[in-house]
C-alpha cells in the first residue's frame, strides 16, 4: 500500500472514530437503543457508513494535513477541489 493510500485509510478511520464519539450519546438517548454491546455495534456501523465516501469532509482535510510538504496533491486520492458542502452533481461549470 502506497503512503498516499495509507494516509487516505487513516484519515477515514480517524473520522469514523470522531463520529462514533459524537453519535454514542445521541444513540444512547434513543428509547430501545440499550446500553450494551448492540448499542456499540449500532454506533460503530453508523460511524463507519457516515465516514465512507466523502463523509463529513474531515477525512479530506486530515489527509491534506498528513501529506508531506514536498508531495503533490495529485498523489492524495481523496482530495477534491469542491467545497465541503458541495456534491459532485452540484458543481458549477
Amino acid at each position: 500500500m502506497s503512503p498516499a493510500e495509507q494516509r487516505h485509510v487513516v484519515a477515514q478511520q480517524f473520522e469514523a472514530i470522531l463520529l462514533r464519539q459524537l453519535l454514542a450519546p445521541a444513540l444512547q438517548s434513543m428509547p430501545g437503543a440499550g446500553n450494551g454491546m448492540y448499542s456499540y455495534m449500532l454506533t460503530d456501523a453508523f460511524a463507519q457508513k457516515l465516514s465512507a465516501g466523502n463523509g463529513l469532509g474531515l477525512a479530506g482535510i486530515l489527509e491534506r494535513q498528513f501529506t508531506p510538504r514536498g508531495e503533490t496533491a495529485a498523489a492524495a486520492p481523496a482530495t477534491t477541489a469542491s467545497s465541503p458542502g458541495q456534491t459532485p452533481a452540484a458543481k458549477s461549470p
